[in-house]
């Protein structure tokens, strides 16, 4: 089983060629061909379903969740296993007064947890996007990492109700290896962290938002219910410049591959 985790950075909201780099994305998916294949940040309704037409024929069903009045949602899941049931949890947005961190208020961040039939057995898929800390205050007392800690419990029940199913947990989470907010998960979750420390996911190339970044990555993968013998690798993806496109985003993505009869 082979799933990617990819924020596509708003297409089209931030493209000056954007043609381009969708058919390049597309072009993307079906040359790796996951199984699954989670998306953060497509916001437009439109791109959504032209996504979900280019890779039809290529035997993708979808996942994903209505935009709500004013906000738009972003996450995608894509599968090319039976979807028997979904399930979604909207985050409130972290902002605060006329600043940069009202950039957050339009998108509605949150959860989208997949229920896959592979095999004879329910496999979860949890596509994940939380809110980011435009300030740059990483601090554990700061209102964003409390905000973000109550975010983290919500998940962790989410993730406790698949009773006993093999689950992987991806996505963008706007915390980097080694903070608090990523232990915190750790805990809480109960969760196996499947990325090396050192792996770098931020191109920085197409776009940069105003928050000063400590690290190279804020995009993870994990897993719950799932032996170390099924964890086949993790790889970086997508992190190189692409003739007549330029960066498919300021993110790269992670590709885990897993033993399912594990």
């Amino acid at each position: 089983m082979k799933i990617i985790t990819f924020n596509t950075l708003g297409i089209p909201l931030l493209s000056t060629n954007y043609n381009k780099r969708f058919d390049a994305l597309v072009e993307k998916i079906i040359d790796v061909g996951p199984d699954v294949v989670c998306l953060q940040e497509v916001w437009a309704f439109y791109t959504k379903r032209k996504l979900i037409k280019a890779l039809y024929d290529h035997g993708y069903r979808f996942s994903f969740y209505p935009n709500v009045l004013h906000r738009f949602n972003g996450l995608l899941t894509l599968s090319k296993y039976e979807i028997r049931d979904t399930k979604y949890q909207s985050l409130k947005p972290m902002f605060s007064g006329f600043n940069s961190t009202l950039l957050e208020f339009p998108g509605d961040k949150g959860y989208l947890l997949t229920r896959l039939v592979v095999g004879v057995e329910e496999v979860d898929v949890c596509n994940v996007h939380l809110n980011a800390d435009l300030s740059g205050d990483y601090e554990r007392d700061s209102i964003s990492s409390r905000l973000k800690a109550a975010s983290l419990r919500r998940l962790s029940s989410l993730i406790r109700e698949s009773n006993g199913n093999k689950t992987i947990i991806c996505g963008d989470f706007n915390f980097e290896p080694g903070s608090f907010s990523h232990g915190e998960f750790l805990q809480l979750a109960e969760v196996t962290d499947r990325v090396p420390l050192d792996y770098k996911t931020l191109t920085k190339k197409l776009f940069r938002f105003p928050a000063p970044l400590k690290g190279q990555r804020v995009d993870h993968i994990f897993t719950k219910n799932i032996e170390d013998v099924a964890f086949k690798g993790v790889s970086v993806i997508w992190d190189e410049l692409i003739p007549d496109v330029g960066y498919l985003s300021d993110h790269a993505g992670l590709l885990i591959e897993i033993d399912m009869d594990q």
